[in-house]
């Protein structure tokens, strides 16, 4: 370490978290393990903390950063979809965010099993849940999103430029 340098890093904030976001965290030569820890430990009591390269970041950014409002317009969207067919806006809103939070939860403390094991023990086949997924299949849910983090990540990038 040359004389006078110090170790350092950079966390990214996450807004509007409650406690509950991922906070990103990238250190600077020559940070030692130790303060790697001390800093992991700090961020973590704002939320969960990962260290991640600075070639991640900007997907990190995508993903962390940004995701915040792209679920934010998915709970909109089912809101507006239960308005649309008849159910008041403030109980879809209500249905849809406590279903996201829930969602999460189990997302979170999945153990073993991974998200598509939780999806098959929702959708049923033949079932509600089975038909709705298989509509995000056929839309290509999966592409959509691929697309929004790829696009955000990219403008994170050319924003660091």
């Amino acid at each position: 370490q040359a004389e006078g340098a110090r170790a350092g890093g950079r966390a990214l904030p996450a807004r509007g978290h409650l406690r509950a976001g991922c906070r990103r965290f990238r250190r600077f030569p020559p940070s030692s393990r130790r303060e790697r820890i001390r800093l992991r430990d700090l961020l973590n009591n704002v939320g969960k903390a990962i260290e991640v390269t600075e070639d991640e970041m900007d997907i990190v950014t995508a993903i962390s950063g940004s995701g915040p409002a792209f679920f934010y317009q998915v709970i909109e969207d089912m809101a507006r979809a239960g308005e649309k067919l008849g159910l008041d806006y403030e109980k879809s809103l209500m249905l849809a965010t406590q279903t996201a939070l829930g969602s999460a939860k189990m997302v979170e403390k999945r153990g073993e099993l991974t998200v598509q094991n939780l999806i098959d023990n929702v959708a049923t086949k033949g079932g509600c849940t089975f038909v709705g997924v298989s509509v995000m299949k056929e839309e290509k849910s999966d592409e959509l999103f691929y697309d929004v983090i790829n696009k955000t990540a990219k403008k994170a990038h050319a924003l660091g430029e």
